[in-house]
């Protein structure tokens, strides 16, 4: 034990990778609760599906453990949620619950691509950057400190592939085939587009070490297959018995097969309708746009502002003002990309072939969407990493000790600001300026109203307040019995929503005729009620700074909006 202890070549060799998974845990933990500093609709939505099945064993229609889970209309993986179960069991039905998972296995994933990638090339410098440059990731930071089902997906991807080559590393181990399937089948069931790319990540190792598996005996490779398909099973069930349900089907209309682009060709069609037939019949029929379509998908997922300016559009998605990655990580990319192709350097060619799937998959989504190319964000790690490293290389061998020296510095100097640019942006900015996108005082709201509802027979969310009902669900911790008993879920658009749940109603407020009603509290939307009425409470967003160019000034103050009145009816 002392000799070990005292083995100083060891923990100098793991030493780094234990600083880079503390640092990725620090960034991925600290204050979790409270940045971003509120809840998104589907974490609130898995928080109370997960409470529901803690409290009665249903989920909120009073399915009973169900396989999918119907939420908005749409269905949802369980892997998460039943995660969260096992989560609000231990923390409570609170904030942190809900994306623990999501940032314990963004820190694992820091591990196992270290792993994965020292397994592929035994070179440790290059799983050393590789595991740094994903704990410093904006994209990853930013997705494993929120309830995304698809950032669990992919560390189970990573988990995955890293046992498929340990097991071919250990000629053929059974065990950790067995384990790497199981990674693959649960990342299946986490998220949707994981359906598809798990079983073609999977099927790629196949190929990819075709000779390495039948060396052994082809009775293994048939025995991988079929694990794998045997647990396919209740997914390929239910994909085909469930395909009637309400809001099942709707996750068709996420590719470009469904029903949202077919409407785009329709409607582009309609503009040539004067054109001789011939041409509409050759040019421009459903087949070919459709094609054209897929294109135009395949070219935007090369977007550089998506990747490395402005990154995501959906503002539960990014902080505003920043990539996915950094800016110093473009030029690493391509490098790293083109530098594996030119050495034709092996360890490289599984995440060509991810990249490659991921593109193909991209293409075929309507809209691309931070969540629906996050796997990407394994492969391109991996090229920026590999990239940095025989960047690294070529500096080290200069004879020219100033140029060697700078450069080094000048790049250890970029990546330093930038990380520091960003993690001050998102710990500081990002919980003010997107706290309305965020809805921050939902939880506070809930706990006022919480602690009146007694002394009021109805209790009216307007309209105008745009309050969505899984906030007050899961904040107010509803009785999941009486949820399902009482419930009057309407369509409404692409989801459905809650119109009524005991003396709660979701609904607008016809403002001339139910002040005068008794014992009514109501929630709405700022200046949405006649001026003579004073607000019982006013719920406002923290005070933002706001700073105009106008008329060759610049000015600068401080806005403060409200994010709900709560009025009571006249006595």
């Amino acid at each position: 034990m002392i000799n070990f202890v005292k083995n100083t070549s060891f923990w100098t060799s793991i030493l780094p990778i234990i600083v880079i998974f503390c640092l990725g845990f620090f960034l991925r933990f600290y204050n979790l609760s409270n940045i971003p500093s509120g809840l998104y609709a589907d974490e609130t939505a898995i928080g109370y599906n997960a409470y529901s099945i803690l409290q009665t064993g249903k989920d909120e229609y009073g399915v009973s453990y169900p396989l999918y889970f119907r939420s908005f209309d749409d269905y949802k993986m369980p892997v998460y949620i039943y995660m969260t179960v096992l989560t609000i069991k231990a923390f409570g039905a609170n904030a942190f619950a809900i994306r623990f998972p999501s940032a314990l296995f963004g820190s694992l994933a820091i591990i196992a691509l270290f792993f994965l990638i020292y397994e592929l090339s035994k070179n440790k410098k290059i799983a050393i950057i590789s595991s740094l440059f994903l704990t410093i990731n904006p994209w990853h930071i930013f997705f494993s400190r929120a309830g995304y089902e698809v950032n669990v997906a992919t560390t189970l991807l990573v988990i995955g592939t890293l046992f498929f080559i340990m097991a071919i590393n250990r000629k053929n181990n059974l065990l950790f085939f067995i384990i790497s399937i199981i990674a693959f089948l649960i990342s299946l069931y986490t998220y949707n587009i994981t359906r598809i790319i798990a079983p073609l990540i999977f099927l790629m190792l196949i190929v990819l070490y075709y000779k390495n598996i039948t060396t052994v005996s082809k009775k293994l490779l048939v025995g991988l297959l079929a694990l794998f398909f045997i647990g396919m099973l209740p997914f390929l069930i239910t994909l085909v018995t469930l395909q009637s349900q309400a809001g099942f089907s709707s996750q068709q209309d996420a590719l470009i097969t469904g029903k949202v682009t077919r409407a785009e060709i329709m409607q582009t069609r309609s503009y040539f309708v004067f054109l001789p037939g011939i041409i509409q019949k050759v040019f421009l029929n459903y087949w070919v746009l459709l094609v054209w379509k897929f294109l135009s998908n395949l070219v935007s997922f090369f977007s550089t502002g998506f990747f490395f300016t402005t990154g995501s559009d959906h503002p539960n998605e990014n902080i505003g003002g920043f990539g996915m990655f950094y800016y110093f990580d473009f030029p690493l990319m391509l490098f790293g990309a083109y530098q594996g192709l030119r050495k034709k350097v092996k360890f490289l060619y599984p995440f060509y072939l991810w990249f490659v799937l991921l593109l193909f998959i991209g293409a075929i989504v309507v809209n691309h969407v931070g969540t629906r190319t996050y796997p990407a964000i394994i492969p391109l790690v991996v090229f920026s990493s590999y990239g940095m490293y025989v960047f690294l290389e070529k500096m080290l061998n200069l004879k020219n000790t100033l140029i060697k020296r700078s450069a080094i510095l000048v790049s250890v100097g970029i990546i330093a600001f930038s990380c520091l640019f960003y993690l001050t942006s998102y710990f500081i900015r990002f919980p003010i300026e997107y706290a309305k996108e965020w809805h921050a005082e939902d939880l506070q709201t809930v706990n006022y109203i919480a602690s009146i509802s007694k002394n009021y027979n109805k209790i009216v969310f307007d309209d105008s307040s745009q309050f969505i009902y899984t906030y007050f669900l899961f904040y107010a911790k509803y009785p999941p019995l009486l949820h399902q008993q009482q419930a009057v879920y309407v369509p409404d658009g692409l989801v459905d929503r809650v119109v009524k749940d005991g003396k709660y109603e979701f609904r607008k407020v016809d403002w001339g005729k139910e002040l005068s009603s008794k014992k009514t509290l109501f929630i709405t939307g700022k200046d949405n009620v006649p001026n003579n009425v004073k607000p019982l409470a006013i719920f406002t967003y923290p005070t933002r700074p706001v700073v105009i160019f106008y008329d060759r000034k610049i000015a600068q103050y401080p806005v403060t909006d409200v994010a709900y009145e709560i009025f009571q009816s006249n006595p």
